[in-house]
């Protein structure tokens, strides 16, 4: 629970950093507002959250599960909320993640198949 939380925030985070970055003159005309400190606390918070989660649990393979599904969640949302124009680092960022996805995936099999 704690971990679907900590995308949450995360999602949510970039989401209203992208939004205000695209509303602004650029990233140093940004700095002096407050919504920045609001952003970098959430994304400390969510941080935390998720370390909490990683040190108590054995779920290493998944960290790199979440960071993925963040990522494709925030490349989505961003193109269908803030109607961003995804440009080729966008799709090339999906075409890795689901590679990975595709490997932790493979490689679970690979122990499970091995331990029976």
């Amino acid at each position: 629970m704690i971990l679907v939380i900590s995308q949450v925030l995360f999602t949510f985070s970039k989401l209203w950093a992208k939004y205000h970055l695209s509303c602004e003159e650029g990233f140093l005309g940004c700095l002096h507002i407050e919504w920045l400190f609001v952003y970098i606390c959430i994304h400390t918070v969510a941080t935390f959250m998720q370390l909490y989660v990683f040190k108590t649990t054995n779920i290493l393979k998944a960290m790199a599960f979440f960071a993925g599904v963040s990522l494709l969640l925030t490349i989505s949302l961003g193109y269908t909320i803030l109607n961003e124009i995804l440009d080729w680092r966008d799709f090339l960022s999906v075409l890795l993640v689901l590679s990975a996805l595709v490997l932790i995936n493979g490689e679970k099999q690979k122990v499970f198949s091995k331990r029976k």
